[in-house]
């Protein structure tokens, strides 16, 4: 018989299992939070605290501040990371200083010319 991606046909139908509505939610958000979901907007879809706490155990959500949690692996870029914490800080938080800066381009430490 004729293999499907390296599995025999025996008259059943391979395919790959589609993303439940709920993670497929959660990763859009992720998607454009660098990775990072804040609880609320876990809740939003209507994701539990219960089911908060399953995917944690599971290794889908992982803890990064309280409320804040990385999507799908615990490491989270620079970005993810500061996404993170304006998050954990709520509505009207904004990076500032040097994180600010180098969020929008890459920053070097001046030092002063020699004499």
């Amino acid at each position: 018989m004729r293999g499907l991606g390296g599995l025999a046909d025996y008259g059943t139908c391979v395919t790959q299992q589609a993303k439940p509505p709920l993670d497929a939610a959660i990763a859009r958000i992720a998607d454009r939070q660098h990775g990072t979901v804040s609880l609320p907007k876990l809740n939003a879809p209507g994701l539990t605290s219960s089911a908060v706490r399953k995917r944690i155990q599971r290794g889908l959500l992982h803890p990064i501040h309280r409320g804040v949690y990385a999507v799908g692996r615990p490491g989270l870029t620079a970005k993810g990371r500061w996404m993170a914490a304006v998050l954990a800080c709520g509505d009207g938080a904004v990076l500032s200083h040097r994180s600010a800066a180098a969020s929008r381009v890459s920053v070097r430490r001046w030092t002063p010319p020699s004499t």
